[in-house]
C-alpha cells in the first residue's frame, strides 16, 4: 500500500513551484482533508501511480485532484478516485491534468478544465 495522509487541515499531497515534482507510488490515500487531496500548482508536476484516492474534503470548492496555474501538470495513473469533494478532478488557470483509464469521481462533480490555457485528457 502507498502513503496515507489523514485529517490534513489544508492539503494532503502538494507540490508547488516551477521545476518541482512530486512522484507518488500506487495506492496513496488522502482522507478527510480541509481542502484538496492532491495538488500541483504554479508550474509544478504531480505524478500519481495507480489507484490513488482522495476521500472527503470539507471546504466548499475543494477538489480531490487539483492542477492550477500556468505550466502545472497532474498525471494520474489508472483507477484513481475522488470521492465526496466539490470537484473530483480539476484543472484550471492554465493547469493540465491527464487521468488514467478508469479514474472516477464519486459523489462529487466530474472532471473539469476551466480557464484560459487549461486542459484535460
Amino acid at each position: 500500500a502507498g502513503c496515507t495522509v489523514a485529517r490534513a487541515s489544508q492539503i494532503a499531497f502538494c507540490v508547488f513551484g516551477r521545476h518541482s515534482q512530486l512522484t507518488l507510488g500506487d495506492g496513496c490515500t488522502a482522507s478527510h482533508t480541509g481542502y484538496h487531496g492532491y495538488m500541483a500548482a504554479e508550474g509544478a508536476r504531480l505524478v500519481c501511480g495507480a489507484q490513488c484516492s482522495a476521500d472527503q474534503g470539507s471546504e466548499d470548492g475543494a477538489a480531490g485532484f487539483l492542477c492550477i496555474g500556468p505550466g502545472s501538470q497532474a498525471l494520474l495513473g489508472p483507477r484513481c478516485t475522488a470521492q465526496r469533494y466539490c470537484q473530483g478532478f480539476l484543472a484550471e488557470g492554465g493547469g493540465y491534468m491527464q487521468t488514467g483509464e478508469g479514474c472516477q469521481a464519486l459523489d462529487c462533480r466530474a472532471t473539469l478544465a476551466r480557464g484560459n490555457g487549461s486542459g484535460h485528457k
